[in-house]
């Protein structure tokens, strides 16, 4: 299921996962696997590096492996990839956080989608393609300031999701229980 596309050179330095010896070689090879379930289940291919070690004859594959497969799977679902979302908030030199306060995305899903843990939904995936433009970046900042301005606090002081006031959230009484307990629509009541 793979073939040789290119060898590198010999004792790149790379231990051994096995014997733990440094004479190893890295080769990439072109890599199909499997990727989804029954009918839609389709084959893609990846260019992975192959670490083979002269000592013990082991061959072993490491996280650039994966991080070559995570990106074909990216790129036939449509979605940026996590280097790709890396360098966007760098083009902006935004901290994690500072680039979840500016768009509503939540600090842990940016670090998993930027770690490749995890894909972002097709609507994430838009947002992120819209903030490829500076005037979208630009025109949230605006509104950003324009919140802080007219609030006289920062948005996120708001509410959980800095959208809006804060709410009470309802804490039920044990009269309210009974209350409930007692009602039954009139659709629901049986005649006799």
């Amino acid at each position: 299921m793979s073939e040789d596309r290119e060898k590198t050179a010999a004792g790149r330095g790379e231990a051994c996962a096995y014997c733990g010896s440094s004479r190893t070689v890295t080769r990439y090879i072109t890599e199909q696997f499997p990727y989804g379930v029954g009918s839609q289940q389709v084959t893609l291919s990846a260019t992975v590096p192959v670490v083979r070690c002269e000592e013990c004859g082991g061959e072993f594959s490491g996280p650039e492996a994966e991080a070559a497969r995570h990106e074909a799977v990216c790129r036939h679902l449509g979605l940026m990839s996590p280097r790709q979302i890396r360098a966007l908030r760098a083009r902006y030199g935004m901290s994690r956080r500072e680039f979840a306060e500016l768009t509503g995305i939540g600090q842990a899903s940016l670090a998993r989608w930027e770690r490749g843990s995890l894909l972002q939904n097709a609507a994430m995936d838009r947002l992120l393609y819209l903030l490829e433009y500076a005037e979208n970046v630009d025109r949230l900042r605006s509104r950003r300031t324009a919140a802080q301005d007219s609030c006289g606090d920062p948005p996120e002081s708001h509410g959980s999701n800095g959208h809006g006031p804060r709410l009470r959230v309802f804490q039920p009484t044990p009269e309210d229980w009974r209350r409930a307990r007692r009602f039954s629509p009139s659709w629901h009541r049986r005649t006799a």
